[in-house]
């Protein structure tokens, strides 16, 4: 949460340098890097794939690593304030409530919708994003194309997750 928190503020620094695509890129390499060694030398297994898991997997990493990576770095990048990106990425929840609910059709309880009310109420109260904002439509899609990637991501997880450990769903991310 630390190491987050604190790229926001690098990210907004580095993208005046690098375009939201090779940033994302270079987020999403390293990590595989880091934590894909710190698997192999600790416990491999971990990450043994058979062959009709590969295109499962490569669409988890393309929708849930980089397209909600692009799409939050892009919103930044094109000058859209970091806080009302991160408002509009954090829709996820309810992109995914509505999912289970008419997709689906699952029940979705009551206390669920006024939880995400809530949250999405804090993150506004919490940006002040009433101070002023830049309205970038390419910006603004950058960050609902990051929104529906990390609901597409939190969604494939729960399938993938069923067999495999969080660190190994990272990396395949």
């Amino acid at each position: 949460a630390l190491i987050f928190a604190l790229s926001g503020i690098v990210v907004i620094v580095v993208l005046k340098h690098l375009p939201a695509f090779r940033l994302a890129e270079f987020r999403s390499v390293t990590a595989v890097l880091i934590l894909g060694s710190y698997v192999l030398l600790t416990r491999p297994e971990l990450i043994k794939i058979v062959r009709s898991e590969i295109p499962k997997l490569g669409m988890y990493g393309v929708i849930g690593f980089a397209m909600v990576n692009f799409g939050y770095l892009l919103g930044i990048q094109r000058g859209v304030p970091i806080a009302l990106v991160l408002i509009i990425e954090f829709t996820a929840p309810i992109w995914i409530a509505l999912w289970i609910k008419f997709v689906r059709k699952s029940f979705v309880a009551r206390d669920m919708w006024i939880a995400i009310a809530l949250s999405l109420l804090g993150l506004i109260l919490v940006s002040k994003v009433w101070n002023g904002f830049t309205f970038d439509l390419i910006g603004i899609a950058g960050a609902v194309l990051s929104a529906f990637a990390l609901a597409a991501y939190f969604l494939m997880s729960e399938q993938i997750g069923k067999k495999r450990e969080p660190i190994a769903l990272l990396i395949f991310g």
